[in-house]
């Protein structure tokens, strides 16, 4: 059961919400409410988002934890950010789901933040004029 359980944990980070509702229990409950909506934004931001499932593995008893990466474009360099889903099992029924990512990076890569070599050298300008007074 376990690798059963590693599999579909594998496809639903992989496909998303869709492959979600295809293994989803009587009672389905997602454990941060907002994840579908911001699944569907950042593949409408990010049309080649690609998901790379860096490590999956069972934690204790009924759970089964993935790391993942996701980035806005298939290059390496691509702008980048982790996330962390960890599902909770009924039999091969996945009962719920709760996530935590951080939209900082994504957010950086619209314009809507400013990078982190903008923030530095904002702050080094700042250090300068400081010392220039």
């Amino acid at each position: 059961m376990t690798q059963d359980r590693l599999e579909i944990v594998r496809r639903c980070c992989s496909e998303g919400p869709s492959a979600l509702a295809d293994v989803a229990a009587d009672g389905f409950a997602r454990e941060d409410d907002t994840a579908t909506g911001a699944f569907l934004l950042r593949r409408t931001l990010f049309p080649a988002l690609v998901v790379n499932v860096d490590e999956v593995f069972e934690a204790t008893g009924d759970r089964v934890v993935a790391r993942l990466t996701l980035r806005t474009e298939p290059r390496a360099d691509a702008p980048s950010w982790p996330a962390v889903h960890m599902f909770r099992f009924d039999g091969l029924r996945v009962a719920s789901v709760w996530s935590i990512q951080d939209p900082l990076p994504w957010l950086q890569a619209l314009g809507i933040v400013p990078s982190d070599a903008d923030i530095q050298s904002a702050l080094e300008r700042a250090a300068r004029s400081q010392s220039a007074s």
